[in-house]
């Protein structure tokens, strides 16, 4: 591992050798962890965000089963 500034560099086979070593919970963690960078990446993520949280500051809110069918929907409509 190389340190840059407070940031540690380490290669793809490094980091591979790490994952063989981890527990099945670090690596649930590490999996989690990935899906939100792979989220906040999400392009209009922001703007969308940026709405949901204007709306809700209007006093509109959203239901818990209608959040549900959104995200639902959203998932199918990746794969």
């Amino acid at each position: 591992m190389r340190r840059r500034s407070h940031f540690i560099t380490v290669s793809v086979q490094e980091l591979k050798a790490s994952l063989d070593e981890m527990s099945a919970m670090e690596l649930a963690q590490i999996a989690g962890h990935l899906r939100i960078l792979r989220w906040k990446e999400t392009p209009g993520l922001a703007d969308e965000l940026a709405r949901a949280h204007a709306a809700m500051d209007a006093g509109r809110k959203v239901q818990q089963g209608k959040v549900e069918e959104f995200l639902a929907a959203r998932r199918a409509a990746k794969k």
